[in-house]
């Protein structure tokens, strides 16, 4: 994959953070966190597309719905998934 050079201010925290971690450079771990973003940002977005389908074919969800989608989506902020294949 072609790669562009950029420059990044980064806090002394997380360079020395990643100091600490040895192996890594601040380069892997920022590309990999880019990633994970990207892929997250464009799953919310095929999620929102989605369900804007969904409203359109069937109207919008009554409330006893909405509360059970929130507290399936709060029970699964956090947790990660593997990132689509490219």
């Amino acid at each position: 994959m072609a790669q562009h050079t950029i420059t990044l201010a980064v806090e002394e925290e997380f360079q020395l953070l990643v100091s600490d971690l040895g192996q890594e450079t601040v380069s892997v771990i920022l590309n990999t966190a880019l990633r994970t973003e990207i892929d997250k940002r464009g799953r919310h977005q095929a999620l929102g597309l989605f369900l804007d389908e969904i409203r359109s074919a069937y109207g919008e969800p009554n409330e006893k719905a909405r509360t059970a989608a929130t507290e399936a989506f709060d029970e699964l902020e956090g947790l990660t998934f593997p990132l689509s294949a490219r």
